[in-house]
């Protein structure tokens, strides 16, 4: 949640907390006592029964001096509750609160939702070095992994959060140099994984007969975007591995030419 200063706005989250207090996923007091940096007592916000707000969290609604200094408009989760006395145990603020200071306690349904709409949502896309081919000769399960060029990303801001991540594999020509017909042989997968210490996942899945390409001819190429989160792998800054893997095909070659692999990630900052 963020502290908004012009008259509207205050108006709107005052309405919200409103509404927030009728639902009983937020209630409001003051502070009528602080022992130390980590806790505080509120008279109003007794007798709810012990640990009823652990892991809900207390925002700072109001500086008790008028002034708005810290920590008005910060919060920070609850790790226990008195009921008899009202007090809370919190994690400190960056400054700590003091008597008749106004304080929101916020289930954390609530908190957690406010964050995330607080935080601007981008999108990037990064691509591969070009690599001039790719070959599937294999003809015989189980296939053989075919290395793709890895992918680079050094873009993402600090403090990004990948909230989406799915791979793209672009190639400007496919060619059949049998004399036959060729195309995939079984389900395949494209895979992705972080380069230190990340695990192959799929990224992009094929299904049997897929790129049938007539008897030694050329066609032209396409980007294939997956439908796979890859979240749990590409998760920030750094260098990902591409593998075609158990590639298999019905006759030797099925070439791909002038490809690129690339990520494109949703992050929120």
């Amino acid at each position: 949640m963020t502290v908004r200063t012009d008259s509207y706005d205050v108006n709107l989250l005052i309405a919200d907390v409103e509404e927030l207090k009728a639902s009983r996923l937020a209630y409001e007091g003051a502070v009528t006592s602080v022992s130390d940096t980590t806790h505080f007592a509120a008279t109003a916000l007794a007798g709810m029964g012990d640990d009823y707000f652990n892991g809900w969290y207390v925002y700072a609604l109001w500086d008790a001096d008028g002034a708005g200094d810290a920590p008005q408009g910060e919060s920070q989760p609850v790790s226990d509750y008195a009921s008899a006395t009202g007090t809370f145990t919190h994690t400190a603020f960056t400054a700590p609160l003091v008597a008749t200071d106004k304080v929101l306690l916020l289930h954390p349904d609530v908190a957690n939702a406010s964050s995330a709409r607080d935080r601007t949502r981008c999108t990037i896309v990064k691509w591969s070095a070009p690599t001039p081919l790719v070959q599937l000769t294999d003809t015989s399960s189980p296939g053989t992994n075919v290395a793709l060029p890895d992918v680079v990303v050094a873009d993402l801001p600090t403090g990004a959060t990948v909230t989406a991540a799915y791979a793209l594999f672009k190639f400007r020509i496919i060619e059949n140099t049998n004399a036959a017909d060729n195309q995939l042989q079984g389900t395949q997968s494209i895979q992705v994984k972080e380069s230190v210490a990340g695990a192959y996942i799929n990224a992009i899945d094929f299904e049997d007969n897929e790129f049938a390409v007539p008897a030694s001819t050329k066609q032209g190429g396409d980007v294939i975007i997956g439908d796979n989160d890859i979240k749990a792998q590409v998760a920030g800054n750094g260098t990902y591995n591409v593998q075609w893997t158990a590639a298999l095909v019905d006759q030797a070659n099925l070439e791909f030419k002038t490809v690129q692999t690339g990520l494109h990630i949703y992050f929120s900052v």
